[in-house]
């Protein structure tokens, strides 16, 4: 899915949840106040007759409980329904007008991409385990200053990827399992690293950049 297309969608949800909370305002705060005292006979009926006791006593004994309830029930499903229609984590390029945590990246980012050709442009030219090795470390410290630059906050890298869902950036779990590679590389000796999965490796990097809009 396109962001464009993610983005109508996430609109759509949206209005549709505000538009549920508005009809339910409505029923709480205008039909049923109307409907409800409609139904009464009028005050000089009602007094002149003798039956006003007993529908007095009905009305606060039953009538009124009853309407108390649902009114409350629907003022609750009121402010869920217009808490669900807030964003409630991170998207990139949706809620620009929401204050986050993160500032959204926006538009492409002239400098990310220079330092990303330059990167692919090296490991082309000397496409060996070796450069793979040098090219995944680079590649993911990259990532991670964009992340740093859109307002991620965390102490690890890995605390700043926690905050973002697939279904917001479907290659997120590609780039788990790149730094988790990257992670592997660094921290433990000896670790092998063929041609193939550095490439791999690349592309993912690469494919996340994109979809994050840094370049």
């Amino acid at each position: 899915m396109t962001h464009s297309a993610h983005n109508q969608k996430t609109r759509s949800h949206r209005t549709i949840l505000f538009l549920g909370a508005y009809i339910l305002a409505f029923i709480t705060c205008v039909l049923l106040p109307h409907t409800t005292f409609a139904q009464l006979p009028h005050p000089d009926q009602f007094l002149n007759s003798g039956a006003f006791s007993g529908t007095l006593d009905t009305w606060r004994g039953t009538i009124k409980p009853l309407f108390t309830i649902i009114n409350t029930v629907l003022i609750i499903l009121t402010i869920v329904f217009a808490v669900l229609a807030e964003p409630l984590h991170y998207r990139p390029k949706l809620f620009s007008a929401v204050k986050r945590d993160v500032t959204l990246i926006t538009k492409k980012d002239p400098a990310t991409q220079k330092k990303w050709n330059a990167l692919r442009g090296r490991i082309d030219k000397n496409p060996t385990p070796d450069a793979f090795r040098l090219a995944v470390t680079e590649a993911d410290a990259l990532v991670d200053q964009v992340l740093k630059k859109a307002g991620f906050q965390g102490e690890h890298m890995a605390d700043r990827l926690s905050k973002i869902l697939s279904a917001d950036v479907p290659s997120i779990e590609l780039l788990w399992d790149a730094h988790r590679l990257r992670n592997r590389l660094v921290h433990t000796p000896g670790s092998s690293l063929s041609v193939r999965e550095g490439e791999k490796a690349l592309q993912s990097y690469e494919k996340f950049l994109k979809e994050l809009g840094a370049f």
